[in-house]
């Protein structure tokens, strides 16, 4: 059976490692590359909030190789710091705030309450997914199960814009999200018990 972590290392070795090569022969640092993608995604928040949803898909796409290779270009090149990785997390929330108050102002112009509710439910689940992981950093304890984490919901939005059932992915989002965090929540209370 192939498990998440070995499908991402087959992604990594495959595409996104010589890629970063690539950006690292032209000099391109992984901080430039973060702010980059979220440029990238708020230009995607914008296409999403216009209705443009094919293109907000692709868009995404695109943005989501960017979020992939900053930390891949950090790694091979050996330049991994820690104003790296918080303009990183940083970046994250901003970009994913960004995506979903697209889809509000989308929802809200076109009366459609279902998925105004699902995308700010999607958004408000997706941070508790987000801290509950870095609390648990924090607390030196593991934090990181789940069904629907972040590269996960970047999928199912991307899907949902490709498809034209973003509404419905919306909900999805929000379901596994509220999952993902019940998830870690009693793995971090178990593991709060052993100590």
């Amino acid at each position: 059976m192939v498990t998440r972590k070995t499908l991402q290392l087959v992604i990594l070795s495959v595409v996104v490692d010589p890629l970063a090569k690539i950006l690292i022969c032209c000099h391109i640092g992984p901080n430039l590359i973060t702010v980059i993608g979220l440029l990238l995604t708020l230009g995607v928040a914008y296409l999403f909030s216009i209705g443009y949803f094919i293109a907000a898909g692709i868009g995404l796409l695109v943005a989501s190789l960017f979020d992939v290779l900053d930390g891949a270009v950090a790694r091979i090149n050996k330049r991994e710091t820690k104003l790296g990785s918080v303009l990183d997390s940083v970046s994250d929330r901003i970009g994913e705030s960004a995506l979903f108050l697209g889809l509000m102002i989308f929802n809200l112009n076109a009366g459609e309450s279902l998925g105004v509710v699902s995308a700010f439910v999607a958004a408000l689940l997706g941070f508790l997914v987000s801290y509950t992981r870095a609390k648990a950093e924090i607390l030196g304890i593991p934090g990181t199960v789940g069904l629907v984490t972040r590269p996960e919901r970047v999928i199912l939005l991307t899907l949902g814009a490709l498809l034209g059932l973003m509404t419905w992915f919306l909900v999805f989002i929000a379901v596994g999200s509220l999952i993902t965090f019940l998830q870690r929540f009693v793995q971090i209370m178990q593991n709060i018990k052993e100590d």
